[in-house]
């Protein structure tokens, strides 16, 4: 059984983020990466197959560049067996592009997919659009936003969540494509020394004119990127006394009619 999970490097989220100086994307050059959370519950669902499938071959793939191997290694020290990383510069893709890239990473392993996995979303655009976008390329089903996945045979057992929190259950032959939610699982620790001995597995790296994208544009671009509004600081009313209490609760009212401007 082959299964392959679709990563992606994003900004740790307690990093400071600022725009750069064409304001078309934030200014990349001190942040600190990590795998993007939800692809690592993809890779743990993964080796959670292989628990159940032996049989089962794991192959991350990743488009990105050069810096974004380290999310790759660490895939492969949770338990992945190989990856493939499809370079390219942030401003050469978008979730077009990137699907694309994917369909042709896939093609290029000369594996035939069983399961593919990615994260519902990144935490970095947080577009939600490449699995759908993978999987209309390659033919196959998508389930998006799952949050728990059990399987028998040929066939997955999921359950989804949907608009306002409810659970829809569905089930779908293989092979598809799965998009998994964050805390559908509790991804295991990868520790320095696995992380040592990934590095010694097979990456194989292709570019984008390898995959034939070199000449596509992106379709979608970002501009005006700029700073977070600088929070107003609170204001405390003292209603300790209870002779004031009825003054302090017209303090109150209006200022939420005049400051947050309700009615």
């Amino acid at each position: 059984m082959n299964v392959f999970v679709c990563i992606k490097q994003t900004p740790d989220v307690r990093s400071e983020f600022f725009p750069n100086s064409r304001a078309d994307y934030i200014d990349t050059e001190d942040l600190h990466w990590n795998i993007n959370p939800e692809d690592e519950c993809a890779v743990e669902q993964a080796l959670l197959v292989r628990e159940q499938r032996p049989d089962t071959t794991i192959t991350a793939l990743r488009v990105g560049s050069e810096k974004d191997t380290e999310a790759l290694i660490y895939a492969m020290a949770m338990g992945a067996d190989d990856s493939i990383h499809i370079l390219a510069e942030e401003k050469d893709i978008d979730p077009y592009i990137t699907a694309r890239a994917l369909n042709k990473a896939i093609k290029i392993s000369s594996k035939i997919p069983d399961l593919i996995l990615c994260g519902n979303k990144s935490f970095g655009e947080e577009s939600c659009q490449v699995p759908q976008l993978l999987a209309g390329m390659l033919g196959l089903p998508c389930i998006t936003r799952v949050m728990k996945l059990a399987m028998n045979d040929r066939e997955l057992f999921l359950d989804r969540q949907i608009d306002g929190g409810i659970i829809q259950s569905c089930n779908v032959a293989l092979p598809a494509v799965i998009a998994c939610s964050y805390g559908i699982n509790n991804p295991r620790y990868a520790p320095i020394p696995l992380i040592k001995k990934a590095r010694l597995k097979p990456m194989l790296k292709i570019s984008l004119h390898d995959a034939g994208l070199d000449t596509i544009h992106p379709r979608l671009r970002y501009s005006n990127f700029r700073p977070v509004p600088a929070r107003k600081s609170g204001r405390v009313f003292d209603a300790t006394d209870t002779h004031t209490v009825d003054k302090v609760v017209t303090e109150v009212i209006e200022t939420i009619r005049t400051d947050i401007k309700l009615s």
